[in-house]
């Protein structure tokens, strides 16, 4: 939508007459069934978790790491509505100008949207409410902000393109380009495929960073990124991140990608347990019941340096027919600037527990992924994509405790689209999961997948989605 009202105001408050400013934005909505209950919390309905969550154990089994505390309920299925099963919903106002010499100037300001709530997503304050049997999902960048997916300004030109503020990192780049669901909601990329390795990571998306597109030639490119950390005397907080893409072949394009970041931070719920029944524990660290009166909201948060590579490419097979494979590998080990990470009390306003030592040994995920689009007709496509995420087997030292982990997850994706018009589709998508065997030690219940080990997981969405 061109020359609305508020991208009419937009121009006038920048005093730029001649630039070109748009609002754009993105709604997708589904039905959604899942056959383990992993549909969305009732304080937050829209956000449903597509996928399970392998860091929830089972009913009846040992919840965080405390074998003392067990996770009610059962596994049932659970309908509910989601947003972002293909696309985030989003919206934003975007604005170019030329300023001769052959370059441009622009500015991009995009916000996350719940749309089945029409608000905002907070998913921090999410995560420090609930507790780890959960059913939604939580990505700790969307902390309620107005512009939680970009907020940049940039200049492009014969050198390529430089953007700063808060912005995608190198690394989603390359990912949601080896992707054939370009990370969607349900894609394991899109989950787990972030520095964290470990769902909805929000080291996707960084502040204060700066990003260099440039062309190599006439067959590549070069994507250069820092963002810069917020701690004095130390690099805490910060990452960086070049890619490469080369076109081997008209039809083939090649990518690779390495990224690190320092003292990056996991934020999981942990909750402080109030009324009778309970210990005035957490619900991940102290001797208590599931049954209270209530909780405190708090988070658990991990620190950690982690590394992650990114190979992968895309074929464009026939007109009609476009193939895309990749590998994803994430190391996590220790954080170089332990002192400073343990002396964090809260974030955003929310009390933490601190955790700095979590790895005697590197943890590594591999992530693989094979996919195939295919157009049935000019309007009816037809999606298939097969994951593979491995994590292998380490020493960890949270709680003091010793575990050594090596499991599997297998995601097979399914989606059918109908365009309705050039703006407007209609979708189903089949999600499959299995949870491959797990090999730990027996006194440890707080790493993925231990009690998931053999369940099979379903989730049948239907949505509309509509661009404007």
């Amino acid at each position: 939508m061109k020359k609305t009202l508020i991208a009419l105001a937009s121009v006038a408050a920048l005093g730029a007459a001649h630039a070109d400013v748009t609002m754009y934005g993105l709604i997708d909505l589904s039905v959604v069934h899942t056959s383990a209950g992993v549909a969305s919390d009732p304080n937050n309905p829209g956000n449903t978790n597509f996928l399970v969550n392998p860091t929830t154990s089972p009913p009846g089994t040992a919840l965080g790491q405390n074998p003392t505390v067990t996770v009610p309920g059962a596994y049932t299925g659970m309908t509910s509505m989601g947003s972002g099963a293909l696309s985030a919903s989003r919206w934003g106002i975007k604005g170019t100008e030329d300023i001769g010499g052959g370059m441009k100037a622009g500015f991009t300001m995009e916000a996350a949207l719940n749309a089945a709530t029409g608000t905002n997503p907070n998913d921090h304050a999410f995560l420090a409410a609930g507790t780890n049997f959960n059913a939604g999902s939580g990505d700790a960048s969307a902390n309620g902000q107005m512009f939680a997916r970009q907020a940049t300004v940039d200049l492009s030109g014969d050198f390529g393109l430089l953007t700063m503020g808060r912005q995608k990192t190198a690394e989603r780049d390359a990912t949601n380009s080896i992707d054939i669901l370009e990370s969607a909601g349900i894609s394991p990329i899109g989950f787990y495929g972030g520095f964290t390795g470990m769902g909805s990571s929000y080291t996707q998306v960084a502040d204060n960073s700066i990003k260099l597109t440039t062309p190599i030639g006439n067959q590549g490119t070069f994507t250069g990124f820092y963002a810069f950390g917020g701690s004095p005397g130390s690099q805490a907080g910060s990452q960086f991140g070049a890619t490469v893409t080369y076109k081997a072949t008209s039809n083939l394009e090649l990518t690779g990608n390495y990224g690190r970041m320092y003292d990056n931070v996991a934020y999981g719920s942990s909750p402080l347990l109030t009324g009778t029944g309970a210990a005035n524990g957490y619900y991940t660290g102290a001797a208590t019941t599931a049954a209270t009166n209530g909780v405190i909201p708090r988070l658990s948060a991990t620190y950690y340096d982690s590394t992650e590579t990114v190979f992968g490419a895309k074929l464009q097979a026939t007109d009609k027919l476009t193939l895309k494979a990749g590998l994803i590998t994430v190391n996590q080990m220790n954080p170089s600037n332990a002192a400073y990470d343990a002396t964090q009390t809260q974030n955003l306003g929310i009390p933490v527990t601190v955790v700095t030592n979590a790895y005697s040994t590197t943890f590594t995920r591999t992530l693989g992924t094979v996919g195939a689009k295919y157009d049935l007709s000019s309007t009816d496509h037809l999606t298939v994509a097969m994951y593979q995420l491995n994590y292998h087997g380490y020493t960890g030292s949270t709680g003091g405790t010793t575990n050594v982990l090596a499991s599997n997850i297998n995601t097979y994706d399914v989606v059918y689209n109908h365009d309705l018009s050039k703006r407007t589709d209609i979708y189903g998508a089949l999600v499959m999961q299995n949870f491959g065997a797990t090999a730990a030690t027996a006194n440890n219940a707080s790493y993925v997948a231990l009690g998931n080990t053999g369940l099979n997981a379903s989730t049948i969405a239907v949505g509309l989605r509509t661009r404007f």
